[in-house]
């Protein structure tokens, strides 16, 4: 990858390495500093074509650059995204009488997260005791 990946080989899985650089290059797309790989890309108004050429001239030209913008993280479409809406789920629960089961689970840490965020670094886990109803 012309370089922009050095210095990241041991990176672990959950540091979403492949994501962070799409995200390196869409931003360089939409930013207007990569015209030739904007005309793949339907959110600058191209059409999704053979971009490998563009794509690794993008590389090539702007490893530097790129090699930066990897260090930031990206948001994904993961569940812990969500958590923000936990109490506006709790709410709903206690006016309309949901049964959400929100008491058989809890917010888990990741000890060793690398992330740059807590919210990408934590998952949920059912309490001890609890038991799953027959639906989940």
């Amino acid at each position: 990858m012309f370089g922009v990946l050095s210095g990241h080989e041991h990176d672990p899985g959950p540091s979403a390495l492949a994501f962070r650089l799409m995200g390196a290059v869409h931003r360089l797309v939409l930013s207007g500093k990569a015209p030739p790989l904007a005309s793949h890309y339907p959110s600058t108004g191209g059409e999704p074509r053979d971009a490998w050429p563009a794509f690794l001239e993008l590389l090539r030209e702007r490893r530097d650059e790129l090699r930066a913008l990897i260090d930031h993280p990206v948001q994904t479409n993961e569940p812990a995204r969500c958590a923000a809406l936990l109490g506006g789920f709790l709410e709903v629960a206690r006016t309309t009488g949901l049964p959400l089961r929100c008491a058989c689970w809890r917010s888990v840490q990741a000890p060793d997260s690398t992330c740059a965020s807590t919210a990408t670094a934590t998952s949920w886990e059912m309490r001890a005791g609890a038991r799953r109803s027959p639906q989940s």
